[in-house]
């Protein structure tokens, strides 16, 4: 319930948060970059099965920026961390009198869940038979999907006002398929083969 209350409230601030940050995933690398205004802790939280890691200041961040522990900042809001806040809280900061620049603030590695399927179907085709016969081609369709989420959430001092600044889904799906070929019967064979499968029914009853 906390959890659901926090981004419930929030949305209505996203806007003002999301004028200074941006999330966006290149390369397997998240990156949030903006043109800061103000001081903001800043969350970076993967769901549907994608984790983050390597969390790294970028070149633009200011000087007084880097980790904090959640949960002195959870404790300076009177509770403890919501629940579904998995992950670290990072600051970016300045000093007094240092001008914020514009670029990249924060970087970190992603991965994401990455399962396979695999289908099969057959398809009469004639390529390559003589004219009159045909053979059967056996498909393998091998796709892999990959799964994941993040959200990029921010609050500032003193008032600890939460900001949904932006959602990314990261799923995406891949396929390769190959094929192989049957012989190509003769259609007297095949003649032959389907009235022996008649007999054998018969013979059977």
């Amino acid at each position: 319930m906390k959890t659901g209350f926090a981004f419930g409230i929030v949305f209505c601030l996203g806007a003002t948060a999301g004028a200074a940050l941006q999330l966006d995933v290149i390369n397997g690398k998240a990156v949030i970059s903006g043109n800061l205004e103000t001081d903001f802790y800043v969350f970076l939280i993967p769901g549907n099965g994608a984790t983050v890691s390597n969390i790294a200041l970028g070149a633009e961040a200011p000087a007084a920026s880097g980790y904090v522990d959640r949960a002195s900042v959870f404790a300076s809001l009177g509770g403890p961390i919501p629940a579904g806040f998995d992950g670290e809280v990072w600051i970016l900061a300045s000093f007094p009198g240092e001008a914020y620049k514009p670029g990249t603030y924060l970087t970190a590695d992603v991965t994401l869940t990455t399962t396979q399927e695999t289908t099969n179907w057959e398809k009469i085709v004639t390529d390559g038979c003589p004219p009159g016969w045909w053979k059967i081609r056996y498909f393998s369709e091998v796709a892999e999907i990959q799964t994941g989420s993040l959200s990029l959430v921010t609050f500032t001092e003193p008032s600890f006002q939460w900001a949904v600044v932006d959602e990314l889904s990261l799923n995406s799906r891949t396929s390769n398929t190959t094929f192989v070929d049957g012989p190509c019967p003769e259609p007297a064979t095949l003649a032959l083969l389907g009235m022996g499968m008649v007999l054998i029914r018969r013979c059977n009853k």
